[in-house]
């Protein structure tokens, strides 16, 4: 499956709460193992320990902070097309040569009509010139 993976700069946070009761947008944190030093994980070790942090919210419990990320969207229905998601990024961020600011993964998920939008962000660390 090809993926459009795009840098996004995301100028304010998204935030999340679980008492959210918001069902058309939920956010879950997972941890990428997918590092400098261990650049070719085995497929499940791109999101390991997920937290959901619950539905949209204006309440500041958890957030998508702002930033710059690799990002891309899709309507992935099972855990290999996410994690086969998962692993484009990483993909990406070494052929453009970029570094990860740290080992999250953003999944946040849409309703879109009547399908479910997917959202993966992976910060990158920035240049001088591309801070916020």
């Amino acid at each position: 499956m090809e993926y459009e993976i795009k840098k996004l700069v995301l100028f304010q946070p998204l935030f999340f709460s679980v008492q959210s009761t918001n069902s058309q947008e939920k956010m879950t944190i997972y941890t990428s193992k997918a590092t400098k030093k261990n650049i070719a994980p085995q497929l499940e070790e791109y999101l390991t320990n997920p937290i959901f942090c619950g539905g949209a919210s204006e309440k500041k419990d958890k957030e998508i902070p702002k930033g710059i990320y690799l990002f891309l969207q899709g309507n992935f229905s099972t855990t290999q097309q996410l994690n086969n998601a998962a692993e484009a990024l990483w993909l990406e961020m070494l052929w453009q040569e970029l570094d990860p600011l740290d080992d999250k993964i953003y999944i946040r998920e849409l309703v879109h009509g009547n399908e479910k939008l997917i959202q993966l962000f992976r910060a990158i660390k920035c240049e001088q010139e591309d801070t916020l």
